[in-house]
């Protein structure tokens, strides 16, 4: 049919009531109980178990074989021990003393839980009355007090005799009246004291409970115990409450008691809660987990760098150890990563070296050459004048590293007039006559008119300077700007040399190469002529063109 708790096979259901139901089970080891299931389903019903469990133990019972009380899991275990019914106690003329003085015991320790002895299942083992079972019913305290009053009157109208054991009748001459005198005192007195101690019990004196809510459990318990009565003490839970402190009393401060009656107080003690595990987390994450659980993070320590693999800053040590049992709102103190260890590494001396040296030297150090800057000088052009970081100094592995490279110096172009210029043909040298005489309109090589000139109008000095024609106009010079940019290679740029050009009035002219540029950035600076479009090529082939 089912097992209880995972440890007992269920035979039957015995009975059911509102908040329990009794079952018939085989335990771990094959023998026959009775287990009492309880369903608790808030804080007044847990409350009333508290206080069942408190009676159940109280009573002593030899039948009572266990009691859970645990989230989710409240039982009792019984014992299926034959016993004789108490009726049979109650009913009869003669009562054994000590029978008589243990059932007023147990009844007193139901009263002070607030247990009617009409609800429990007491029973004669051996002599003695035993509880073999307790109905979770909650009852007014004066209608306990008056059942419990009506369940021990029997006891009032019956003769006690004291408990001795019998030895074999001697043989011996008859009693005389000195003999069973003492016998009979003694039964007289036995009984005046049972009867004595009945009439005490129904009816003793009555105090007021102190209130002690608020107040540590050693305050409350010595207030209680001075006021005359008895303590029992049951662990809560109260969040915002320090542990220790009283949380709750039954019976409450104010309330008219009976002298020397128990008095319950709830202490506020959380059940210990179980460390998680916050290693690999970061400090952010563990404190939260623990926030969850009611706990919170304590020291933080963190590592020197070493060989592991841990991230900086994540957890790789805590106290105390996952599983560890403490109390609410403890501490835990958390060791972190101080990262890996850096493996450093240093550059030589890079001056005087080509760029593709440079590079092989930066790439052998482990370091990324990641940008790549010109600077006007009178070396090679593309030799390396500084770098940074500088020579021998160790840096990790991994670096950026600049370089330095020079450049041939800028030549500006020459400066063009923009006046204008009288340009005539250049004088010829006067020819002699030869021959004979000449005509006045006659000149060398031909007849010339007296209006006309060769090659132009000739001014009337006779200096042979042409004049140009006002209507002509000389074209302007296009202009020359300096161009100063950082430029960044494409990322996705493959492998070979690139290089870039510029394309100005004056023709393309080439700026800058370096071999597998990807991702380096390069500072330009260059004059250029009129419009200019800078062009890139990945050996020799254009790739892309831009203009600045």
């Amino acid at each position: 049919m089912g097992r209880i708790d995972g440890k007992y096979e269920i035979v039957q259901e015995l009975s059911k009531e509102t908040h329990s139901t009794l079952y018939e089970a085989t335990g771990p080891g094959g023998e026959l109980v009775r287990v009492d299931w309880f369903t608790i389903v808030d804080p007044s019903t847990r409350t009333l178990f508290l206080k069942y469990r408190t009676a159940l133990k109280g009573s002593e019972s030899p039948l009572l074989q266990d009691v859970v009380s645990k989230p989710g899991a409240y039982y009792t275990v019984w014992k299926t021990t034959e016993v004789d019914p108490i009726e049979n106690f109650l009913q009869a003329h003669v009562k054994d003393a000590a029978a008589v003085e243990a059932l007023i015991t147990l009844v007193q320790v139901l009263t002070e839980q607030g247990f009617a002895a009409q609800d429990a299942d007491i029973g004669l083992l051996d002599g003695k009355p035993v509880l073999r079972g307790l109905k979770f019913v909650e009852r007014p305290i004066e209608e306990v007090q008056r059942l419990n009053a009506e369940f021990l009157k029997p006891l009032q109208s019956s003769k006690v005799r004291a408990t001795k054991p019998r030895k074999p009748k001697p043989v011996r001459p008859r009693l005389t009246i000195w003999g069973w005198l003492p016998g009979l005192l003694f039964l007289t007195l036995t009984g005046y004291v049972m009867s004595k101690a009945t009439q005490s019990y129904l009816n003793p004196p009555i105090f007021t409970v102190p209130d002690v809510t608020g107040k540590s459990i050693t305050q409350a318990a010595t207030a209680m115990v001075d006021a005359g009565f008895r303590v029992a003490v049951v662990d809560g839970e109260e969040p915002g409450i320090a542990i220790g402190t009283v949380i709750e009393q039954d019976h409450k401060g104010g309330t008219s008691l009976n002298v020397n009656r128990l008095v319950t107080l709830t202490v506020n003690n959380p059940p210990p809660l179980s460390v998680p595990k916050i290693t690999d987390m970061t400090v952010g994450e563990a404190t939260r987990t623990l926030q969850e659980v009611g706990l919170k993070v304590g020291a933080v320590t963190t590592s020197p760098p070493n060989d592991l693999t841990l991230p900086k800053g994540s957890i790789i040590a805590q106290d105390p150890e996952p599983g560890t049992q403490v109390g609410k709102g403890s501490t835990i103190n958390i060791l972190i990563s101080g990262g890996k260890k850096v493996k450093e590494t240093f550059l030589p001396t890079l001056k005087g070296m080509t760029f593709d040296e440079a590079k092989a030297e930066v790439e052998k150090a482990g370091l990324v050459l990641n940008k790549v800057q010109q600077i006007t000088s009178e070396l090679p052009e593309g030799t390396v004048i500084r770098q940074t970081p500088d020579e021998y100094k160790k840096v990790p592995v991994g670096s950026p590293v600049t370089i330095y490279i020079s450049r041939a110096p800028i030549v500006a172009p020459p400066s063009r007039d923009n006046g204008q210029t009288r340009v005539g043909p250049i004088p010829q040298p006067a020819q002699e006559p030869t021959g004979g005489t000449t005509d006045p309109g006659e000149t060398t090589g031909g007849t010339t008119d007296p209006g006309e000139t060769t090659g132009g109008t000739t001014d009337p000095g006779g200096t042979g300077t042409e004049t140009p024609d006002p209507g002509t106009q000389t074209p302007e010079t296009p202009e020359t700007t300096l161009k100063k940019f950082q430029y960044v290679f494409p990322s996705d740029l493959g492998p070979g040399v690139a290089e870039l050009r510029v394309q100005d009035e004056t023709g393309e002219k080439s700026i800058v190469k370096i071999p597998d540029a990807a991702g380096t950035s390069a500072d330009i600076e260059v004059n250029v002529t009129g419009n200019a479009v800078f062009n890139l090529y990945l050996d020799g082939q254009l790739v892309s063109s831009f203009e600045r």
